[in-house]
């Protein structure tokens, strides 16, 4: 599933609709998080970064990284408030 998503929105990234990509490239960060794969997250969320400069600041980067964030220091009342 993870891949799916993440080969839609880098297909997203070469056509004139950019902004979908954001969508996608959300999907797959989350799915990487239910999974409990921190470190795949990680990688993904650098690599959205790398291809896609206006991820940093899209709301749903900031909302991932945060969630990310909660995920590594391992604080659940962190993660409640983020959501």
């Amino acid at each position: 599933m993870i891949r799916c998503y993440e080969k839609i929105g880098f297909k997203y990234l070469t056509q004139t609709v950019k902004s979908s990509a954001k969508d996608f490239f959300f999907k797959a960060g989350l799915c990487y998080l239910a999974n409990a794969d921190l470190v795949g997250a990680k990688r993904a969320l650098d690599k959205y970064s790398l291809e896609d400069p206006s991820w940093d600041t899209s709301r749903q980067a900031k909302f991932l990284n945060s969630l990310w964030a909660a995920c590594e220091a391992k604080d659940n009342n962190m993660f409640t408030k983020i959501v």
